[in-house]
């Protein structure tokens, strides 16, 4: 008897189809709720740590890369996002910078 002659498992695989394709159809829906501008919200903030991290492991070219991103992403938020939150995204970033012209310094000194 084959796996496929075997209604148990037929049974089975059927439920975990129904099971993958109800996870599928909840991601989907969670993320037509989600908004842009929660989601480049969190995306800078992850580029924010992770170029202080390349900061900190001297890794001037990512780093560099992140900053000019945080950059050109956050005032994509203005209106979008409450006024502390830029503000201290802003200030983040110009503290990323300051911390890069620094390390630049430092290494070519």
């Amino acid at each position: 008897m084959s796996d496929h002659d075997d209604p148990l498992q037929q049974m089975a695989a059927d439920q975990a189809e129904t099971a993958r394709e109800t996870q599928v159809d909840d991601l989907l829906a969670g993320l037509r709720q989600l908004k842009i501008s929660e989601f480049l919200l969190s995306t800078i903030s992850t580029i924010a740590s992770i170029s202080y991290g390349k900061l900190e492991s001297g890794d001037l070219v990512e780093a560099k890369l992140g900053i000019d991103t945080l950059r050109a992403l956050l005032p994509l938020l203005d209106g979008h996002i409450e006024e502390g939150i830029r503000k201290d995204l802003t200030n983040a970033v110009a503290n990323l910078g300051l911390a890069y012209v620094e390390v630049s310094a430092s290494t070519t000194s």
